[in-house]
């Protein structure tokens, strides 16, 4: 029988769809990654828009008056502002490590690589 004609045995098919099925893991890690993302701008989002309607709305309120509450307010507005920031950074650096891994499944089999793409 010829080497070029011979049928993939039983042992090649469940490995190549073991592979197949980490890469699908690790796609659903990333899409994981990607709400985190999605998450953090909102969460960043919240704090920038408090403080614009703080500043439209200050013409109404003396700020020296109600400097507790602002205080409080800048407070928690810089809170939410770095945990959406560090679950951004934290988000990014997995989509990264996600790449990194599929680019590494990719390269060490030309044949699965072509069925990963598809998937990606």
């Amino acid at each position: 029988m010829d080497m070029s004609t011979r049928r993939p045995s039983l042992l090649d098919i469940e490995r190549k769809q073991l592979i197949i099925n980490e890469v699908e893991l690790l796609l659903a890690e990333k899409r994981t990654s990607l709400s985190g993302i999605r998450t953090g701008l909102t969460i960043v989002a919240l704090p920038l828009s408090v403080l614009m309607l703080l500043v439209v709305l200050s013409k109404y309120y003396d700020p020296s008056s109600v400097l507790p509450a602002i205080v409080i307010i800048g407070t928690i507005c810089v809170v939410l502002f770095a945990f959406g920031s560090i679950l951004i950074l934290r988000s990014h650096n997995q989509i990264v490590e996600c790449d990194r891994k599929i680019k590494k499944i990719k390269e060490q089999d030309k044949e699965v690589e072509a069925l990963v793409d598809d998937l990606d």
